[in-house]
């Protein structure tokens, strides 16, 4: 097992809503995540990513779609 994890969070006035996907796609049987990177150049990374994830907060489910991500790796 990987121990790698993914979330996505939403604040909501004052209460965040988190989702992830470390361990309940192991315990509830969860759809895995995927991570693609589609560019890795200029010292940055580019790509997207989807899973469903998981929250303990109200025990519900959330399908995470088309994510992407641009960042600047400082050296």
């Amino acid at each position: 097992m990987n121990p790698n994890m993914i979330q996505y969070g939403e604040l909501n006035g004052t209460t965040p809503s988190v989702w992830g996907s470390n361990l309940a796609t192991a315990i509830l049987g969860l759809n895995p995540g995927e991570i693609v990177i589609t560019s890795d150049a200029n010292n940055g990374l580019e790509g997207s990513f989807s899973f469903e994830g998981y929250n303990s907060a109200d025990m519900t489910t959330k399908m995470v779609t088309a994510g992407s991500f641009k960042l600047t790796l400082d050296n």
